[in-house]
């Protein structure tokens, strides 16, 4: 997982340097994991927010 992404990430770098772009790529210690299992870690035991 961590090589194909790294290959990605300068793929996506150097297309953007090459296309002008701002030559900076931002990156988060979250993913979309994290964004799915909080709401379900603060809901009640039927699916309810609290």
């Amino acid at each position: 997982m961590i090589g194909g992404g790294a290959v990605i990430i300068q793929v996506l770098a150097e297309q953007l340097a090459v296309g002008g772009g701002p030559g900076q790529i931002a990156a988060s210690e979250h993913d979309i994991l994290d964004g799915i299992a909080l709401p379900l870690a603060q809901a009640d035991q039927h699916g309810h927010p609290r």
